[in-house]
């Protein structure tokens, strides 16, 4: 679902041209409504010209969404990026991976992000649980949450309240929300 108008679109492309961006991030449907407007508006090609990098994340990014932000971003960088409050980035693919595995997207089998070398992440119970030296290890002034992450072999993990699959310990499919907290 892209939920930017094209008005809305073409004001941020004319800032965009106006201070020069060449890297962008931002949730699908802002970026799907920019990658929409830009590639049925061939004659802004400034900035589809002059973007190297694009992370999209914040919300599922669909196999569609990944190619259609390639077409506007040509040579661009594309990565879809996972990350949470507590944790900031956890995990990022190539949008080229992303749209690779279109079919398992659309068979059910999730939204892929990959694993980073800088945060551990297991799947305990279903749900996704993150740590590294980046990660909050509790909450000010929120016993009962801080009292919700989980310790295992004396790390402490945060619990991300996303439902997921690893394949390998390189590839994590997202499968839904376990939990509403924000």
């Amino acid at each position: 679902k892209v939920d930017l108008d094209d008005e809305a679109a073409a004001a941020v492309v004319d800032q965009m041209e106006r201070t020069g961006v060449t890297t962008l991030g931002g949730s699908p449907s802002f970026v799907g409504g920019l990658a929409r407007f830009l590639v049925a508006h061939p004659e802004r090609h400034v900035v589809r010209e002059r973007v190297r990098a694009v992370a999209i994340g914040g919300a599922p990014v669909t196999p569609s969404i990944a190619e259609l932000t390639k077409r506007a971003f040509p040579h661009a960088h594309v990565r879809v990026v996972y990350g949470c409050t507590e944790a900031g980035q956890v995990a990022f693919v190539d949008a080229d991976e992303v749209i690779a595995d279109a079919v398992a997207h659309d068979l059910g089998g999730g939204c892929l992000v990959g694993l980073p070398a800088f945060t551990t992440v297991k799947v305990v119970d279903g749900e996704v649980c993150v740590a590294g030296a980046h990660v909050l290890d509790r909450y000010v002034y929120d016993d009962a949450t801080t009292a919700a992450m989980i310790e295992l072999d004396g790390v402490v993990f945060h619990k991300a309240g996303d439902m997921a699959r690893v394949e390998a310990d390189v590839r994590c499919w997202l499968l839904g929300r376990k939990s509403v907290r924000v």
